[in-house]
């Protein structure tokens, strides 16, 4: 019996095809933190996982849950991509610097019609110049930690490696990829009003300053809701007890993990609904939520409304009078 062929892999993206040029100019590295969402609503802007995370060796070590522990010893790659995030969205324009791992990194952030919906990074090389100084980032780093920095230098050699007088070069170069998807955003049309960053969603809101076993399960959330989000399924992924693991976030949160799960959930599924591209029972399943119903009743237990009154209500505020 003749097994079914797998489907063909969808073409990739306009904009991944965009960045997968900038990134073949050089040894730099490029990615893009969707920080509003725009990637999933757009098949021209769609990415796969790898153009939007730091994917060099250097990065996935500190990043692995072989070295990633909980108590925090590796929490430093996400607190400071929080940071950064946070001074492009304050400053609106492009900047660069090292990590605590002695990575250069350029920052530039994508801003379509004063509002900003993403961040580029390019980089994850190390600068000739200023190796001595990196090579003292990851041994502080690592003494603070207590760990061992054997592995974390053994990474770092087999990074890239670029002269000081080159950051010019690329900085120029990253800023014509975000003007580029500008441009591209105005080509689709994009309505900008939909994708104003919300400094206080629940992600930014309630996750500052939390154990960071709290934030890395919240960070996995925010990325992962339209995927199993039961405590157990979280807690096998991270190592603990399901009833540690609940309790240590109710009490650190306010709020019991399903709830959160939910919240978060229902946030996605509201900016799903705004854009109408997809059905009801749609949104709901992109979501997390298998069963339509489910969803309904989750979302009038959060906005007093069902998800299409939420809809028309949305539209009927958008329509010019």
């Amino acid at each position: 019996m003749i097994s079914p062929s797998k489907p063909a892999p969808p073409p990739p993206s306009l904009l991944e095809r965009l960045l997968a040029l900038l990134g073949a100019t050089g040894p730099l590295r490029i990615c893009f933190d969707d920080l509003s969402g725009i990637t999933v609503d757009y098949p021209e802007l769609t990415l796969p996982v790898a153009r939007q995370i730091h994917d060099c060796d250097h990065c996935q070590l500190a990043k692995s849950s072989v070295h990633w522990s909980f108590d925090g010893r590796y929490a430093d790659c996400t607190m400071n991509k929080r940071a950064t995030n946070r001074i492009a969205l304050r400053r609106q324009t492009g900047f660069h610097g090292l990590c605590h791992l002695g990575l250069l990194d350029l920052v530039e952030p994508v801003i379509h019609h004063g509002v900003l919906l993403g961040v580029l990074y390019y980089g994850q090389v190390s600068v000739r110049e200023w190796r001595k100084k990196s090579l003292a980032r990851i041994a502080r780093h690592c003494q603070r930690k207590q760990i061992d920095p054997a592995p974390l230098l053994a990474t770092f050699e087999r990074v890239p490696v670029i002269t000081r007088a080159e950051i010019g070069t690329h900085r120029e170069r990253l800023r014509t990829m975000a003007e580029t998807i500008h441009l591209l955003c105005e080509s689709l049309a994009v309505p900008v009003e939909r994708y104003r960053i919300d400094y206080e969603s629940v992600t930014w809101r309630i996750l500052a300053q939390k154990p960071s076993l709290v934030r890395l399960v919240g960070e996995h959330v925010s990325r992962h809701y339209g995927e199993p989000c039961r405590v157990s399924d979280l807690a096998r992924r991270f190592q603990c007890h399901p009833n540690y693991l609940g309790a240590l976030f109710g009490k650190s949160v306010g709020m019991s993990l399903n709830d959160y799960v939910n919240r978060v959930r229902i946030e996605r599924a509201k900016h799903l609904l705004r854009v109408d591209r997809f059905g009801i029972s749609e949104v709901g399943y992109k979501c997390g939520f298998s069963d339509p119903s489910r969803f309904g009743k989750t979302f009038r237990q959060h906005e007093g409304m069902s998800p299409l009154t939420y809809r028309r209500t949305f539209e009927k505020d958008q329509t010019p009078v």
